[in-house]
């Protein structure tokens, strides 16, 4: 686990910025490899939930200066129960998953979806938990809005369905009423015209 970490790290940090030659990646400062990385991080301590670390790009996004961010624990961003916390934390420890969505809070109250990436790794003696935090609250809320939109694409559809029902039974009703209408138009008809010639033989005496 630890080397796919590191692969991870030394991944993101190669292909993101720009490119920089170390005559030993082995000495290569653990958190200088995230301070200009343009991706959101944070290093927590896993046990605590302390931030211990937060890069420019953390900084920016959340509001905070890194001083106070490093002051802060992870549970001040996030908006988790703390079951939830503990389900995330456990789900990881067990290496059962470690990408989540959450929610996270900003300096000025705003709440954002994100997608993190959770991973452990050991830093002198120390397990510390590595977050690599992307918004995608945009993304989030077009899903919604589609979501709606085809709600009510649905609930459109379903009440045309229902008019057109109502339309076609009150149509089924006015013909068969149309058709009472006539027959007893041509009843009275009948009746008329048999009244006329009873009237017309009685006048010629038969």
């Amino acid at each position: 686990m630890k080397r796919i970490v590191s692969i991870l790290i030394i991944g993101i940090f190669l292909f993101n910025s720009p490119l920089v030659v170390y005559g030993n990646m082995s000495e290569l400062d653990f958190y200088e490899a995230f301070e200009d990385h343009g991706s959101v991080m944070i290093i927590t301590d896993m046990e605590t939930g302390d931030i211990i670390y937060a890069n420019k790009a953390a900084s920016r996004f959340y509001g905070y200066t890194k001083e106070e961010l490093k002051s802060m624990k992870i549970k001040a961003l996030n908006v988790l129960t703390t079951e939830t916390a503990k389900e995330i934390i456990e789900q990881i420890e067990n290496e059962e998953k470690h990408r989540f969505v959450v929610d996270h809070k900003l300096a000025n109250g705003e709440i954002r979806t994100v997608d993190i990436c959770l991973y452990p790794y050991n830093i002198d003696g120390k397990i510390v938990l590595i977050e690599i935090v992307n918004d995608i609250t945009d993304k989030t809320r077009f899903k919604n809005i589609d979501k709606i939109l085809i709600n009510i694409l649905i609930g459109m559809l379903i009440l045309l369905l229902d008019i057109s029902y109502l339309i076609f039974k009150n149509l089924k009703k006015l013909k068969i009423q149309n058709h009472e209408i006539k027959n007893f138009n041509e009843l009275r008809k009948t009746f008329t015209d048999a009244n006329h010639n009873s009237v017309f033989l009685k006048d010629e005496g038969f």
